[in-house]
């Protein structure tokens, strides 16, 4: 035997040289960059190049040894079997095996599969009226740090510094929270978080209701062998009943998430379990604030702010999950805590998880005119690359090269042609680490980049990017060919039928990334509660005249799950009333960014751009635009860095414009119907009405990536419309705050003249409305239109009136 093992070497030397001695001369320096092309593609980034290191064949097998950044590479099965029939056409081998390697791994063994993720038994934690191909399905999700308490300052602060008017803390739950967490519930999967989800800084205490608003609803059980799966609560809100089925078998101890609710200031938020009111203790509801003192106080700030180390404490995970340090360093804690939890879901809450995925947004700076992009980390080295019930590791790299693929596909076809991914990184990051279910950490782009954030600073981008991270999650879990839940409808409005009915009537969008997206039914509510379910785009709807302002929506659903919902348009009816009619715009945008001569970043004060409704995730302006500042330290970034006076404002999306008008038009005692000004201007009647009020509130032509821009006020069919109207004598009333603004084109202008009696004079005629209130000066463009109204502190004119039409440079 030693006298073999001796010889092992000298025979493994004789090999390599007689490899090394084959002349692979078809293997050249040209085709060794198409190589790497073609494993890598277009737009890969990585610290250091893929480069091809050797090429050496024997007995008629070519091995190709790369640097180790080839294993993060985006390759699949089929770019690994094209490289090797590329090979063997350059070389003339028809027999000849390929084998490509980085470091210690073949890359064959890294290339992804695609089967179906089985699912555990027993009934899921939480049922929901949502249901869809993620049901009995338990996801842990978290949007990366949060608020902590430095003991070593002595006081509270973000785990990141606050750069481009946000910080990485809040960024990354502006994608969690109102995307992708409800994008894989609609989808009718259970999802999990370590930080509190409800941004409402209030909470309901012995039941009653502060103020009006959006409150999560949360209940608690003890643990229990004998507890019943299918638990019964019903939550009473200011539209009606909700019905949740829980299993308790699951999930003992902590705080359970049923459901976001809308209560109503006064009333008594009720939340009852089989018939029976719960108390204090068994329900919470709201967010709240955050209540662990740390150094002598709180952090005087929304929970919803704070890191999952204290979320989990108040959640009744002991130390063992939380204060891994033993108590000393908060930010390891609770960098740390977070895939103990999983495991304590899982093993001592009887919660199958089936995945736990973590979005980031810190990956570095590029000087280049180019964006960072994403970068996808796991762990498949511990316990022998297996997890404890026998699965691979390399699942987890599987799940990230799906994330990061519909990533790469989605934001290059709309977003950015250009858009880099950086791979995945198989490194021992505690996130990607410590759970034992597959999981991913995902760096989805640089809040340290002006060029990552001009997209990731627009909601839209962020609801894109989210949507592709849930479409590889669903097609992770239950295959490729998996049904993806459909967009929510468009041209959606409300019309007074003949018959004193209403006609409610919208259109599917079609999502032309994805084919299976295709809506097969649509749900109709009137005030949070279903009222019909139809495969028509129309539906007639009778209302009582009992003066009672109401609000309905539409989603369309597949058997993928249920879409976002449309906007929630008004309808009041009273008997012998004037009526009207109110048209919303629907603008999202991103804040005006600007790059010249070594001055760039975001101005708010150009263009604070449009929200999704409820943002909150806003730090403060930008006051350093200095490219040159350099970073001293997360008080000191440097250039980017901004205020921190706008981190308890949430802003005020099209749904409050909404909300505002319609009870101004109801107070002033009309009959009311709403409708969106797509709708509107694509309707084949309009109906004749007391009152047309055309609420645009930051309605202006936006840019989205590399698609069409959208939501411009003078289209074409506005602009026919409006004529229509104007002609028959109808009163409007048109209100924005970039109607002047927007008049971008000749035939805008000529319109803006001759129909509305307007002339643009400038975007920043006030600040009488708010220091990011943009409201236009327009003036009477001919001598029958005059100025009604004017701002307070300019004296600029604000409103024209021509004819039956009046103009508002505010909203």
């Amino acid at each position: 035997m030693a006298n073999k093992r001796s010889l092992l070497p000298l025979l493994l030397l004789f090999l390599s040289l007689s490899a090394a001695a084959q002349r692979v001369d078809y293997v050249d320096s040209l085709r060794a960059e198409a190589i790497v092309q073609m494993l890598t593609g277009r737009h890969f980034r990585s610290d250091n190049p893929v480069a091809l290191l050797s090429a050496s064949e024997l007995n008629q097998t070519l091995t190709l040894r790369f640097t180790d950044e080839a294993a993060t590479a985006l390759f699949t099965a089929h770019d690994l079997d094209a490289i090797g029939d590329s090979i063997r056409r350059w070389s003339g081998k028809r027999n000849l095996g390929v084998r490509l390697v980085a470091g210690n791994r073949n890359l064959r063994d890294l290339a992804p599969r695609a089967p179906k993720m089985p699912r555990s038994k027993g009934r899921q934690l939480v049922v929901r009226p949502t249901v869809g191909n993620l049901g009995g399905r338990h996801i842990a999700l978290w949007n990366s740090h949060g608020l902590y308490f430095e003991a070593s300052l002595g006081r509270w602060e973000w785990q990141r510094a606050r750069l481009f008017t946000t910080v990485e803390d809040m960024l990354s739950s502006s994608i969690v929270l109102p995307f992708l967490a409800p994008m894989l519930e609609n989808a009718g999967a259970v999802v999990l978080l370590p930080r509190e989800r409800d941004t409402q800084p209030l909470s309901i205490e012995r039941g009653q209701v502060p103020a009006d608003g959006e409150y999560a609803v949360y209940v608690r059980y003890a643990a229990s062998p004998s507890a019943s799966d299918s638990v019964v609560y019903t939550v009473s809100d200011r539209y009606g009943q909700t019905r949740y089925t829980v299993n308790q078998q699951r999930g003992g101890g902590m705080w359970i998430y049923l459901g976001t609710h809308h209560f109503a200031v006064g009333q008594t938020a009720k939340v009852e379990m089989d018939g029976r009111e719960l108390n204090a203790g068994e329900v919470r509801i709201g967010g709240g604030m955050g209540e662990t003192d740390r150094g002598g106080g709180t952090s005087g700030r929304p929970r919803w702010q704070e890191c999952a180390r204290y979320y989990l404490a108040s959640d009744g995970f002991g130390p063992e999950v939380t204060q891994l340090s033993g108590g000393t360093n908060d930010y390891t804690d609770d960098v740390n805590c977070r895939g103990e939890w999983v495991n304590t879901l899982r093993r001592d809450k009887n919660i199958p998880v089936d995945l736990a995925l973590a979005l980031h947004t810190d990956a570095g700076v590029a000087e280049a005119d180019t964006t960072i992009g994403t970068l996808g980390i796991v762990s498949t080295a511990p316990n022998r690359g297996r997890y404890t019930d026998g699965r691979s590791r390399l699942e987890a790299r599987h799940i990230a090269h799906k994330i990061l693929g519909s990533v790469r596909r989605d934001m290059r076809l709309t977003w950015d042609s250009t858009w880099t991914v950086r791979g995945i990184w198989d490194k021992g990051y505690s996130e990607s680490r410590r759970a034992d279910v597959p999981s991913v950490l995902v760096e989805c782009l640089s809040h340290q980049n002006l060029n990552d954030m001009r997209l990731a600073l627009h909601p839209q981008f962020r609801f894109d990017f989210g949507r592709a991270i849930y479409k590889a999650v669903v097609r992770s879990l239950e295959g490729d060919t998996a049904t993806i839940q459909p967009l929510a409808p468009s041209r959606f409005g409300i019309q007074l039928a003949d018959d004193g009915q209403l006609r409610i009537s919208w259109q599917p969008t079609l999502d032309p990334l994805e084919p299976s997206a295709a809506p097969t039914r649509y749900d109709l509510f009137c005030d949070e509660q279903l009222l019909l379910s139809t495969a028509d785009t129309f539906a007639l709807v009778g209302q009582p005249a009992d003066s009672r302002l109401r609000h309905y929506h539409v989603r369309a659903r597949n058997a993928g799950g249920s879409s976002f919902a449309t906007q929630r348009l008004p309808v009041v009816i009273r008997p012998d009333a004037p009526t009207a009619l109110l048209v919303v715009g629907e603008r999202l945008g991103a804040p005006t960014t600007i790059d010249a001569d070594g001055f760039a970043g975001v101005r708010l004060d150009d263009d604070p751009g449009a929200p999704w409704d409820g943002d909150c995730y806003r730090t403060g302006e930008q006051h350093d635009f200095d490219r040159r500042s350099p970073w001293l330290d997360d008080d000191a970034p440097g250039w980017g860095a901004s205020f921190a006076d706008q981190e308890l404002t949430t802003l005020e999306g099209f749904g409050a414009i909404i909300e505002r008008e319609a009870a101004r038009l109801d107070s002033a005692g009309f009959t009311l119907v709403g409708t969106t000004k797509d709708h509107f201007e694509n309707a084949e009647r309009q109906g004749k009405f007391d009152l047309v009020r055309i609420a645009l509130g930051t309605q202006r032509t936006t840019a989205y990536g590399q698609m069409a821009a959208r939501h411009s006020i003078y289209t074409a069919a506005f602009m026919r419309t409006i004529r229509a109207l104007a002609a028959a004598g109808q009163r409007i009333v048109i209100a924005g705050d970039y109607v002047g603004t927007d008049i971008l084109t000749p035939e805008a202008a000529a319109f803006a003249r001759d129909v509305l009696g307007i002339k643009h004079r400038t975007n920043h005629a006030s600040r009488s409305l708010g220091r990011h209130r943009h409201p236009d000066a327009i003036e009477p463009a001919n001598k029958n239109a005059r100025t009604i109204s004017r701002y307070t502190d300019t004296r600029m004119s604000a409103a024209v009136k021509f004819g039956t039409i009046e103009t508002w440079g505010h909203y």
